[in-house]
This record gives C-alpha cells, structure tokens and sequence, in this order.
C-alpha cells in the first residue's frame, strides 16, 4: 500500500510539473516507460500530437516506426480518459490545474502591472483592504 501511495504521490509532482499539454497522459507515458529509450525526432514527433491544433486533411503519413509509439499513446490517453470517467469526474483535472495556474498568472501580472502604474494602494491596502495584497490573493487561487 505505501508503494502505491508514493507513486500517486510521485506522479501528482510530475503532473504538476507540466502545464503546456495534457499533463495526466504525458505523465502516464513517462510511467509506463515510453518515452525512456526514444530517439529525440521520435520523442518530438510524439510530443508535437500534444501541441499542434489545427486539423490538417492531407497529411503525410508518418514513418512506420512512430506506429508503435502513437498507439501507446492512444493507450495511455485512453486509460487516463477511462479512470476519470470511474471517477465521475466533471471537469478533467488537467484542465482545472492549468486554469489555476492560468489565474496566478494573471493575478502576478495584474500585481505587476499596479506596481508600474503607482497604484499601489490596491496592493498595500493604503486604502482599505489591500486586495491584491500577493500572499493574500494567493491563498484563494
């Protein structure tokens, strides 16, 4: 039990760690070893499934060896989509950890920005409750 207790543990920390894609099937990929002894072109090939958006129709087909490392990422995306399913889960969590970091970012850049402006009293609460004060507003993200 504490083997699997640390493993979640370890894989939420990796999780964590990744924000610019799906970061519970990168996460899973990295777990069940997929990415350990890749080629780097074979790795940015796989990875670039995470990033690119647009649908294109008349695509080259790719090489035959990322055959095999394509359908182990249908799996692994598939098991993450199946457990969150089991879950009930109404909102995927990746989505709602990026948003969260999404909101932090804001709030440091609006924090920043009322720092070159002098407006510091909505951040030092000079003239009331300091709403922006960082470590205050971070405690509700």
């Amino acid at each position: 039990m504490l083997q699997v207790t640390m493993l979640v543990k370890l894989k939420g920390k990796v999780a964590c760690e990744i924000s610019s894609a799906d970061e519970l099937t990168l996460t899973e990929l990295m777990f069940i070893g997929v990415l350990k002894d890749i080629k780097v072109e074979d790795m940015v090939s796989l990875l670039s499934v995470f990033v690119w958006q647009e649908k294109v129709n008349d695509a080259a087909k790719p090489r035959e060896e990322l055959d095999l490392l394509f359908s182990q990422l249908q799996d692994a995306a598939r098991r993450v989509a199946q457990l969150q399913l089991e879950c009930k889960k109404q909102v995927f969590e990746g989505s709602l950890i990026r948003a969260i970091r999404r909101l932090e970012e804001v709030l440091q850049q609006l924090i920043q920005a009322a720092k070159s402006t002098g407006e510091t009293e909505i951040l030092d609460g000079t003239s009331g409750s300091g709403r922006l004060n960082p470590k205050k507003a971070k405690r509700f993200v």
